[in-house]
């Protein structure tokens, strides 16, 4: 039995750990729970190795047949798992970053008493990204993709006794919901226009207008209706918005943070915001045959990296800043898919995933120390108390602020590189004689640009007031209630509850939480020296092939104008920097906890996208209602039920009454009437009579 009959053991050794906790918890303890939930995903990732290990070595592509799942006449679909090189990268993030915030889940719950039942859950997450990475065809990845937003719904509210906690993890389903009908249609406009769900097969009928037989090696063409591909790259894109977070889908990704904080790690960084992005490096090659469709995906990546990052600025929620630098970085990974630098998007995925996990981490560890205060203005000085947490969270938040050398610095330079070539590119020409294109990549790439700037600020000012100045920590007081922990803090400050609240160790760092935190921050120092291992040509070498390269005949930028891009971003970075550490360090400034108005309250509330929504929501329902009680007032009750039925009723009654004579007599003529007849009818029936 070789490495391709096992890697379907990948997905199922968590899918195991889901059944074990969720059914036999109680019998195994919180020790056999806890061996069993992060035991198994340890075994995934130690087995992604190996077929990492092999792809890298051979180049070649592991796939495993499991047999047919769907049969609908013409309609088959295959259980296929496929590991490729770009789903070797993912396997490495998924299961390895997955596998640490497990491990830091046994400190962060350890005295919730639903224990068994969030490691079932982040099991099945776990398995479920898993699944959807590896998928051979589009509707097994929709399987891993619907399974994964139903994890998210059930930890998110994983606290559900609290109603906000309940309705934000309704709201992350719902939103998600609206994406996934965008994603569900595409995969049906796939499959008509291409005759397959299958992902390679489709990237071979477009690429080459047929497939080649694996058996004698003979290519048939298949006719493919080539004129859907705008429309499915954009249905597949609303799909994007809603699992990624984008514009104008994103705003239930704050909520989020509603969950447990490894919850809101593993959501980040290893699974769910980043299953989109997988799906549009899958999917390249349909992506690079429309640069209208990727001049539209560019624009709102880059609009949603502005907006998460000026909405984070103003955050003082420790994990609702983190979450608005989510949006903001996925963002950049989207204006590198539209610029049709998809490399440069999973490299930057790649990193994203270390120094996101290891700040959301630490803000796990912050939280703990302050027994569940959230409040950032109510932190500081936690340097003192929690030196390996602050250099854990000030390693991680210079590579989210993309301060060389570290590894966000890389990431995101390739993505801005990548826009740079379509500038270079996409001058006049006959399809685009006003140089339209170069003009919109021109903007986006300076709005990428700044917004480096940005993202160095709010990095550095989420340091400061959590770990940096004096300590304004007012006491907390954990108050028990039935296993779970609610957790009175000061005016203002935001509330975590579960189990960590207890006080026992409350200013310390343990070691279950510290270590996955300090790996992650070591792994987001050297990220960008781990990408350049594979293949030797880097992460963007190591996918080359298994994604599309630069598209619309993209110009290799020169060695100055790479030298120029990163000169740039690094200057922007370092601006940035400068100028959170005068504010929040220098002058030390705390901002309110709720900023009073103005331009501050706007970014401080998301741009009120969730006022509008509500309001939206509130005149939809309105339209229902009324529509509701004119259909049932006017149609039903009184044109069906007065007019018809009733009347109806009425003049059938006034008939039947009439022959209810009450006299004796008349009944009985008319029984012996009904029977001549009767037999009259039996007489005059073919072969009746005597």
């Amino acid at each position: 039995m070789g490495l391709g009959d096992l890697i379907f053991l990948i997905p199922m050794f968590p899918l195991a750990g889901f059944l074990l906790s969720g059914l036999a918890g109680g019998a195994l303890g919180r020790r056999g729970v806890s061996l069993a939930s992060c035991g198994l995903p340890v075994l995934s990732f130690l087995l992604a190795v190996g077929v990492v290990s092999r792809i890298a070595g051979s180049g070649a592509t592991i796939e495993q047949d499991l047999g047919r799942w769907i049969s609908a006449g013409l309609l088959e679909a295959r259980f296929v798992l496929r590991a490729d090189r770009l789903s070797a990268a993912m396997l490495l993030v998924v299961a390895g970053v997955g596998t640490l915030i497990h491990i830091y889940s046994t400190g962060y719950m350890r005295h919730d008493r639903g224990y068994a039942r969030y490691f079932a859950f982040l099991n099945l997450f776990l398995g479920s990204m898993l699944l959807l990475v590896m998928a051979g065809d589009l509707l097994l990845m929709f399987a891993g993709w619907e399974m994964v937003g139903l994890c998210s719904y059930l930890l998110i509210g994983f606290w559900y006794e609290k109603d906000a906690n309940a309705r934000a993890g309704m709201k992350a389903f719902v939103f998600n919901r609206i994406g996934d009908l965008g994603f569900l249609v595409g995969i049906f406009l796939t499959y008509y226009a291409f005759g397959t769900f299958d992902s390679a097969r489709i990237r071979e009928i477009a690429c080459t207008g047929g497939v080649t037989d694996p058996v004698t090696g003979l290519f048939r063409a298949v006719p493919a209706d080539l004129s859907l591909v705008p429309l499915i790259c954009l249905c597949l894109f609303v799909g994007a918005t809603g699992k990624s977070a984008q514009i104008p889908l994103f705003v239930w990704l704050p909520d989020a943070m509603a969950g447990p904080t490894p919850v809101s790690a593993l959501i980040h960084a290893a699974t769910m915001v980043t299953a989109g992005i997988y799906m549009m490096a899958r999917l390249s090659f349909l992506y690079a045959m429309t640069p209208e469709v990727m001049a539209v995906v560019a624009t709102v990546g880059a609009a949603t990296a502005l907006l998460g990052a000026i909405a984070a600025l103003t955050q003082t929620d420790i994990k609702k800043a983190l979450a608005c630098s989510t949006i903001s970085q996925l963002g950049y990974m989207v204006l590198g898919c539209g610029a049709g630098a998809f490399s440069a998007s999973i490299f930057h995925l790649v990193t994203h995933s270390f120094f996101k996990a290891a700040l959301f981490l630490c803000a796990g560890l912050a939280i703990h120390a302050l027994g569940g205060m959230q409040d950032m203005p109510g932190m500081g000085g936690l340097r003192r108390r929690m030196p390996w947490t602050y250099g854990a969270a000030a390693i991680s938040a210079l590579a989210l602020a993309g301060i060389p050398p570290l590894s966000g610095f890389f990431s995101k330079d390739a993505i801005l590189v990548g826009t740079l070539g379509r500038v270079m590119s996409d001058g006049p020409s006959p399809g685009d004689p006003g140089g339209f294109l170069a003009i919109l990549y021109a903007g986006l790439y300076i709005a990428g640009t700044a917004c480096e700037a940005l993202t160095a600020f709010y990095a550095v000012r989420w340091v400061a007031l959590v770990f940096l100045g004096e300590d304004r920590s007012a006491p907390a007081t954990g108050m028990e209630a039935g296993g779970a922990v609610a957790v009175s803090v000061g005016a203002g400050a935001s509330v975590a509850r579960g189990s960590y609240e207890h006080g026992e160790g409350a200013g310390k760092e343990p070691a279950t939480m510290l270590a996955p935190a300090v790996a992650l921050a070591f792994l987001a120092a050297i990220g960008s020296t781990l990408a350049m291992i594979p293949a030797g040509g880097g992460l963007t070498g190591f996918l080359a092939g298994a994604v599309a390269g630069p598209v619309g005949g993209a110009a290799e930028p020169s060695a100055g104008a790479n030298y120029f891009a990163a000169a740039a971003s690094a200057a922007m970075a370092c601006l940035g920097a400068l100028a959170a550490w005068f504010v929040y360090i220098r002058r030390g400034h705390v901002p309110a906890s709720v900023p009073a108005g103005g331009l501050r309250a706007v970014s401080f509330r998301l741009f009120h996208f969730d006022a509008v929504y509500d309001a939206a929501g509130a005149a939809v329902l309105r339209l229902a209602r009324g529509l509701c009680l004119a259909v049932d007032r006017i149609l039903l009750d009184g044109l069906l039920v007065r007019e018809a039925f009733g009347g109806g009723a009425r003049r059938l009654g006034e008939i039947l009454r009439r022959t209810q004579t009450g006299t004796v007599n008349a009944y009985a003529a008319l029984m012996v009437f009904g029977a001549i007849l009767i037999l009259v009818c039996l007489v005059l029936a073919p072969g009746g009579g005597p």
